[in-house]
């Protein structure tokens, strides 16, 4: 979906981004040669399932606040 000024897909984008950052931070990186994405610990080599993912979340919500946060901060400094 996307509006007329292509606002939606660049959320869409931004979001993607956000949350692979995100995954960098807890250690998981895509894994390479995969036509459909996956990420991989990078110590443990653990892939990351849906399970898991739904155990970290709540870090991800904090990190996505964080990142609003300094975000508007940001914005609003002359």
């Amino acid at each position: 979906m996307t509006d007329r000024d292509g606002v939606t897909n660049d959320f869409d984008s931004n979001f993607r981004l956000a949350v692979t950052e995100w995954l960098d931070e807890e250690g998981y990186k895509p894994a390479a040669n995969e036509a459909n994405p996956k990420f991989v610990h990078k110590d443990t080599g653990e892939e990351l399932t849906n399970e898991k993912f739904n155990q970290l979340r709540p870090n991800l919500d904090d990190f996505l606040s964080n990142e609003f946060d300094l975000n508007i901060r940001h914005s609003a400094q002359p």
